[in-house]
């Protein structure tokens, strides 16, 4: 177990992102649901998208 854990703590390292992405669901960035709930908001993806 030992060895297991020295392997995810090293690939952690070189990839922060990983786990998170596979903790977290698809829809749900590393920097969570409000931040990319926040996003569209701040930006005129409305009218963006009409044009």
């Amino acid at each position: 177990k030992q060895a297991l854990l020295s392997f995810l703590s090293f690939i952690s390292q070189l990839i922060p992102l990983s786990p998170l992405s596979l903790s977290l669901p698809v829809d749900e960035p590393p920097l969570g649901p409000g931040f990319h709930d926040n996003q569209p908001a701040s930006q005129p993806a409305g009218g963006h998208d009409s044009s």
